[in-house]
């Protein structure tokens, strides 16, 4: 995945995952086969009614 690639060459700075109260089957990968470990740091939380949550996280590369 595309995600995966820039993690990988260190492109990105922020994620945001946006996480719901489901899964059906196997879920998705959120970032490929990427192998990489990644410190993240949580900076922000919403909540909504359903369960629903977006989470921000900066994200520290070793």
């Amino acid at each position: 995945m595309f995600v995966g690639w820039l993690l990988e060459h260190k492109l990105i700075d922020v994620l945001k995952i946006k996480l719901n109260p489901l899964l059906l089957g196997d879920g998705i990968r959120l970032f490929g086969d990427s192998k990489q470990g990644y410190k993240l740091n949580l900076t922000d939380t919403q909540s909504y009614d359903g369960g629903l949550v977006f989470n921000t996280y900066n994200i520290i590369y070793k």
